[in-house]
C-alpha cells in the first residue's frame, strides 16, 4: 500500500535582468514539478508549493509569490498570528498562474531573498519535509550588498539548520555559495555556463532528487527556533526606504 508523505517546497528564483533570456524556460520547467510527485507509485504526496521571485531594481526590492492577494513582507513580519500567514498553495493552477506573471528587472541580493524564503510559514518539521530550491545564474559576488551577505553567512547557515530546511543550490561557481553549501544536507550544483539562463539544469532530475530527499528523516537535526530575519526585512514595509549594505532602497513587494 502506498505511503503518504508531506512536503512544503519553495523556489527562490533570481528575477534580475540577467535572467530575462531564460525566465520563460525556468517557469516552464518548474511547472513540471507536480508530475514527478503525482507519478510516484510508492507514495502519495501532500505537497504545498510557493516561490519567491526576487530582484532589486530602480532602488526597489521586488518580489513575487504564488499568493497574488498577499503583500509578502507585511504578511510574514507584521502578521502576529503565524497560523494565518498566507504563503503556499496546494492548487497547481494558482501556482502556475502566479509564476507566469513574474517579470525580470535590476540586480539580485540572493541571500537576503533566501532569508525571506526561510521565514515562510512551514508546516511542523516533525510531520512535513521542508525544501528550498535556489535558482540563479549569477554568483553572489556580482550582485548587491556582497559584504553584508558574506558577513551573515554563519547566521544564515544556523537558520537553515534551525528551520530544518533542505537546501538545493543551482548557481554558477561562487565562493559564497560554496560556503553556504556547508549547511547540513545542502546540495550545490554548479552551473557550467553563467548567464545562460540555466539552460543546462536538468529540472526533471532535480525534481526526482527532491522526491527522494524529503523522504529522509530529519529527526537528528537540532530543534527549530524562532529565528529573526537577518537582513532587517521586518522593517522594509514600515518605512519609505530600507538600508541594505549601507545603501537605501525603497520597497515594492
Amino acid at each position: 500500500m502506498p505511503g503518504r508523505e508531506c512536503a512544503d517546497i519553495v523556489f527562490c528564483i533570481d528575477a534580475s535582468d540577467s535572467m530575462t533570456p531564460c525566465i520563460g524556460a525556468v517557469k516552464d520547467n518548474i511547472s513540471k514539478l507536480t508530475a514527478v510527485f503525482s507519478k510516484d507509485a510508492l507514495r502519495t504526496w501532500d505537497i504545498r508549493l510557493d516561490f519567491l521571485a526576487h530582484a532589486f531594481g530602480n532602488r526597489k526590492f521586488h518580489c513575487y509569490t504564488a499568493r497574488q492577494d498577499v503583500t509578502l513582507l507585511d504578511d510574514l513580519y507584521q502578521n502576529p498570528d503565524p497560523a494565518t500567514r498566507r504563503c503556499f498553495t496546494s492548487e497547481t493552477a494558482e501556482f502556475e498562474k502566479a509564476l507566469a506573471r513574474v517579470r525580470t528587472t535590476g540586480d539580485e541580493v540572493t541571500l537576503a531573498a533566501l532569508d525571506i524564503a526561510l521565514d515562510f510559514p512551514w508546516r511542523p518539521a516533525q510531520s512535513c519535509h521542508r525544501v528550498v530550491v535556489l535558482l540563479t545564474d549569477e554568483a553572489v559576488e556580482t550582485g548587491e550588498a556582497v559584504k553584508l551577505q558574506e558577513s551573515l553567512l554563519p547566521a544564515l547557515i544556523e537558520k537553515i539548520h534551525n528551520k530544518r530546511v533542505k537546501l538545493f543550490i543551482h548557481a554558477p561557481e561562487s565562493e559564497i555559495f560554496y560556503k553556504l553549501s556547508m549547511a547540513n544536507g545542502c546540495e550545490y550544483e554548479i552551473l557550467s555556463v553563467a548567464h545562460d539562463g540555466m539552460r543546462h539544469v536538468d529540472f526533471q532530475k532535480l525534481m526526482e532528487v527532491i522526491g527522494k530527499s524529503v523522504f529522509i528523516s530529519q529527526s537528528t537535526l537540532p530543534g527549530e527556533s524562532d529565528a529573526h530575519p537577518l537582513f532587517g526585512q521586518e522593517t522594509w514595509r514600515l518605512t519609505d526606504e530600507t538600508s541594505l549594505g549601507g545603501d537605501k532602497y525603497k520597497v515594492s513587494a
